[in-house]
């Protein structure tokens, strides 16, 4: 007779639940200490800005003994309005048509100089030119 097998599929079984058994328990003790290391962090990083940010124990008001009922003088704010705002955009707009012109340009004076007579070379040429044209340069 042969010798029983120590390691028939109802023990692996058994044992691998039990492995897993251990493993969750093992992992709620971390989630657990990890949770509570996590609220000590926030609760420490907390108190560091309440201290750093505490009224002054000279009695005035405000952050840094500062009133803040009393504004600054005027001109300490910057306001854009839409108007300046679509100036602006315009302006960037017209010189990124104006270097993209340029570099383009570039590229049509190669072709040009290399003599290209191909339907490709042609179709090149026509963008820049359209390029060009939008950006006010031809």
């Amino acid at each position: 007779m042969s010798h029983p097998n120590k390691y028939t599929v109802h023990q692996q079984l058994a044992d691998l639940t039990s492995r897993v058994t251990e493993l969750e328990a093992e992992n709620k003790k971390l989630r657990v200490h990890l949770a509570g290391e996590l609220k000590t962090a926030i609760s420490d990083a907390k108190n560091i800005i309440q201290d750093s940010i505490r009224v002054p124990q000279d009695g005035t008001p405000g952050r840094d003994g500062r009133d803040s009922t009393v504004s600054g003088p005027r001109g300490d704010v910057l306001f854009i309005g839409p108007a300046e705002v679509e100036a602006a955009v315009a302006a960037v707009r017209k010189e990124l048509l104006t270097q993209r012109a340029k570099y383009l340009g570039a590229i049509e004076q190669a072709l040009a100089d290399s003599g290209g007579t191909s339907g490709a070379h042609q179709l090149i040429r026509a963008r820049l030119q359209r390029v060009k044209k939008d950006a006010g340069l031809a």
